[in-house]
C-alpha cells in the first residue's frame, strides 16, 4: 500500500461520509 491509495481511501471515505451527512442533515431540516 502506498501513500497515496491511503489517502485516495481516506479521500473517497470523506466524500461519502459528508454525502451522507448532507442528505440526514436535509432530511431532518425537512421534518422539522
Amino acid at each position: 500500500m502506498t501513500m497515496l491509495d491511503i489517502f485516495e481511501i481516506v479521500f473517497i471515505t470523506a466524500v461519502v461520509i459528508i454525502g451522507f451527512g448532507g442528505i440526514v442533515f436535509v432530511v431532518i431540516k425537512e421534518k422539522k
